[in-house]
């Protein structure tokens, strides 16, 4: 069977036009229930809001009438107490106005009934924002006073609240009475300042009232550094000039120095040579005292090397020379420590000990060979034949001579002197040869 065409049959044009008017019908529909849909969201939304505004809006005004409310209550409290009180010691001559109380009678009844809460905060009048502090410091020092009040006659009590940083000294300052007020002290021995570990703590301190109200501060307690001690002159160079003939306790020169910060200062030295450190001393004011007779020394000159310290600095050395003049030096021989050859058949002097310098000296010579040595005679510095030498004993064919000289201040190095006696020929008498 076969299909129909539609578009050649009549009414097909209107069948078209129906199908399209149903389309724009259904997508019409579609687009207002959408738009119904959002509407309604947006209502909800809207309501759900001013709902939530109404009952904050609602609650805020339950607080305030309840503030209100309390308020109230407080107060009609406070009027009952009032006239209660007064009505205990009202006196009959003299009727008292419960509305009106005097000042004192309102002062103490404001302290003892008005609610806690109303009290004011307590406020720090007086105290010193910036203090210094030497980082030596070696006594309990007070840094600042501090001044506390509160306007309603409560009492208060300072303290420190908090020290920043917290080394190396964290527990080192407190709040303590000093004679009637409240002072921030530094507590010495409880921590140590170092200026260069902290230069600046910050110390808040809080004043507080007995409902707990506090008024805080800050006070900034900079660290001082020490200053090290300084020679007078600055110079580290110094020259002596001292007469050698001395008495235990004279002085000699003195090292001067000075400490900005009032330390005490004390003086440590030494000497070159080493040997010398005993002869001198170096007193509390610097003053530099010979401890024997210099000339004891035996030298012309000697280095003072002083080093001054205030206990936490130290500086130095300063370098002294010093000079002696009317001194004394060892002794020194220029022709010993050799040996010679004497003849047996010699006779007086045989040896003269030369020393540099020669003045005054005296002479001690000691021997190993003491049998020998009795064959001669030592006379100051001369040494002369005493008895007849005899080359032909061995034991008395050689001395040993230790010989020291000494000018009554300075003893020379101990030197040697060996003598050897050497055979001398003796004269042979000519006999006859008896002839038989």
């Amino acid at each position: 069977m076969a299909v129909p065409d539609l578009r050649s049959e009549p009414g097909s044009a209107e069948c078209r036009l129906l199908v399209v008017i149903v389309v724009v019908v259904v997508q019409v529909v579609v687009v207002v229930v959408v738009v119904v849909v959002v509407v309604v969201v947006v209502v909800v939304v809207v309501v759900v809001v001013v709902a939530a505004a109404v009952a904050v809006v609602v609650a805020a005004a339950v607080v305030v009438l309840l503030f209100f409310v309390h308020l109230v209550m407080s107060l009609m409290l406070y009027k009952k107490k009032v006239a209660k009180h007064l009505n205990q010691t009202n006196d009959v001559r003299k009727p008292v106005n419960t509305d009106t109380p005097s000042p004192t009678q309102r002062a103490r009844l404001e302290k003892e009934f008005w609610p806690k809460k109303l009290s004011r905060e307590p406020t720090i009048d007086s105290y010193t924002k910036v203090v210094t502090l030497n980082e030596n410091t070696l006594v309990n020092t007070d840094l600042s006073t501090i001044v506390c009040t509160e306007s309603g006659g409560d009492s208060t009590r300072t303290y420190v609240r908090s020290v920043f940083p917290g080394s190396p000294c964290q527990n080192c300052f407190t709040i303590l009475d000093c004679g009637g007020d409240e002072c921030l002290q530094y507590r010495a021995g409880v921590g140590r300042l170092d200026h260069d570990i902290t230069s600046l703590y910050l110390i808040t301190i809080s004043c507080e009232d007995t409902a707990r109200n506090t008024a805080t501060e800050v006070i900034q307690v900079v660290i001082i550094p020490n200053e090290p001690p300084k020679f007078k002159p600055d110079s580290l160079t110094d020259t002596f000039n001292v007469n050698a003939k001395t008495d235990p306790g004279d002085e000699i020169g003195e090292v001067k120095a000075e400490d900005e910060d009032g330390d005490l200062l004390s003086y440590t030295w030494s000497v070159i040579p080493s040997s010398a450190y005993t002869a001198f001393s170096i007193q509390s004011d610097g003053k530099v005292v010979a401890n024997v007779d210099l000339r004891t020394l035996c030298r012309s000159f000697v280095t003072l090397q002083v080093t001054v310290t205030d206990g936490y600095n130290t500086v130095g050395p300063k370098v002294i020379a010093v000079s002696f003049s009317n001194n004394r030096v060892k002794p020194v021989a220029t022709n010993l420590n050799t040996e010679i050859m004497v003849p047996e058949d010699t006779v007086g002097r045989i040896y003269t000990y030369l020393f540099v310098p020669d003045d005054d000296l005296t002479y001690t010579v000691t021997s190993s060979t003491a049998d020998a040595y009795a064959q001669f005679k030592s006379n100051k510095q001369n040494l002369d034949v005493e008895t007849p030498l005899d080359y032909e004993e061995p034991t008395l064919r050689v001395t040993d001579l230790s010989i020291q000289a000494t000018n009554g201040f300075c003893d020379s190095d101990t030197y040697t002197l060996k003598i050897t006696v050497s055979f001398a020929p003796r004269n042979l008498v000519a006999r006859p040869k008896k002839i038989s």
